[in-house]
């Protein structure tokens, strides 16, 4: 069954958008990897990258932790069924494991996107509702316990009524949590009650298309960063969501053949740091070299203005996509980890073979404070949601990625001072 999937690889892959001519990355600055680093901590990896889920049309969703231990998201169908759902299970490291569901809801699909997020001894799971009924145009929430229980009803939060869910994600609240979306309305916030019922009206926070959001507690706030066609922006938002000052653009779209996505905002102390992934696209659907792509990264501060100049995490190399793949504040670094892919040709197409490397950032200059460490599977991994812990270890749960199916996979990397 594997095998058939693979030649149903799409030419897109490879690189390249139509239409597009060849774009050269602009060439300024030391990237942040050649610095020389500081090292104030040492990382290593505690528990190898394992598969816990195997072939089947599922995705990585999202990665939570409470104080009785470590849950993931994921979309995919039912195995005895082919009904698609949404399910939670815990995820263990002693030994590398995924239980058996403990929450599993029909309708989801695999395009479901699901986000999880701490809240004050609970979990919010969103996802976007893609089911045949529904055509991704329902947005739903709920809330699950600190054993990944579920506690509450699904609450819808939008319907058809503001067209396609391009993206969405969450924040905990004081007291519930908040969570952000793009419909055809555009960039919309919702505060939530500790049992997911609406603690407000919803608010526009951006009006048009918004391709990609995130979503950080920042002071009493928030701090949300998206990406349209303009470029990066970044607001601050007062506690129900109403913006406090006119969004900051952070990069612009680029020139032709450029494309930006994945953008990721952590807070630490009194200000951000913000990263995004660039792309620059190849008109040759044949030649996985013609693209690159890279991480950029940039700090705000408390008052949401850009400080300094967006940096590069690292160089262009040509048939390299270094995606970006996650974010995370630990004591007092910024944790960056984001995938290394090269290609694999297979007849006309190609899949993607990628490792996932991992470094700490001092957050104020951007200088790695770590030796990078890299994250190597069975074949290539992909996406990494991951999850930090107070004694330092960060939790990682993975695409084994086959195109059309894919393996699950977590992993730990642990960070000490010496």
């Amino acid at each position: 069954m594997r095998l058939g999937w693979l030649f149903l690889i799409t030419l897109a892959a490879c690189g390249g958008s139509s239409g597009s001519s060849e774009s050269e990355p602009p060439e300024e600055g030391t990237p942040v990897l050649d610095r020389s680093p500081r090292p104030s901590h040492a990382c290593a990896i505690d528990r190898e990258a394992a598969v816990v889920s195997e072939s089947e049309q599922q995705g990585v969703g999202a990665l939570g932790r409470t104080e009785e231990g470590y849950f993931a998201a994921r979309s995919g169908s039912d195995p005895d069924t082919f009904e698609s759902i949404i399910a939670v299970s815990e995820l263990g490291f002693d030994p590398v494991e995924l239980a058996p569901p403990q929450v599993q809801m029909p309708g989801a699909g695999f395009l479901a996107r699901p986000a999880l997020v701490a809240g004050d001894g609970t979990l919010g799971l969103s996802w976007i509702n893609d089911a045949a009924t529904t055509a991704g145009n329902e947005l739903r929430f709920a809330v699950l316990d600190g054993a990944g229980e579920l506690v509450t009803d699904t609450v819808t939060i939008t319907g058809a009524e503001e067209g396609m869910i391009r993206t969405h994600a969450q924040a905990a609240r004081a007291d519930g949590f908040a969570i952000l979306w793009s419909g055809d309305v555009g960039l919309r916030f919702l505060a939530l009650d500790e049992s997911g019922a609406a603690a407000g009206d919803p608010v526009t926070v951006r009006s048009g298309e918004v391709i990609f959001a995130r979503l950080v507690r920042f002071s009493d706030g928030f701090a949300a960063v998206w990406i349209e066609e303009s470029g990066v922006h970044l607001a601050l938002l007062d506690d129900g969501g109403a913006p406090r000052i006119e969004p900051e653009r952070l990069a612009g779209p680029g020139s032709e053949g450029t494309y930006l996505t994945d953008p990721f905002v952590v807070a630490v102390d009194d200000e951000l740091v913000v990263a995004w992934t660039e792309r620059y696209a190849s008109t040759d659907y044949n030649d996985p070299s013609g693209g690159h792509a890279m991480v950029r990264i940039a700090r705000v501060s408390g008052d949401g203005e850009l400080l300094g100049s967006v940096e590069r995490l690292q160089a262009a190399e040509d048939g390299i996509v270094s995606a970006f793949s996650s974010f995370l504040p630990i004591d007092g670094t910024v944790a960056v980890a984001w995938s290394r892919e090269t290609y694999i040709p297979i007849c006309s197409g190609c899949i993607s073979d990628a490792t996932i490397r991992f470094i700490l950032l001092d957050p104020v200059d951007l200088v790695p404070v770590s030796d990078p460490v890299e994250l190597v599977g069975p074949s290539g991994l992909k996406s990494a949601p991951m999850v930090g812990a107070d004694n330092g270890d960060v939790a990682f749960f993975l695409t084994v990625d086959y195109h059309a199916l894919a393996d699950l996979a977590a992993a730990k990397i642990r960070c000490t001072r010496p």
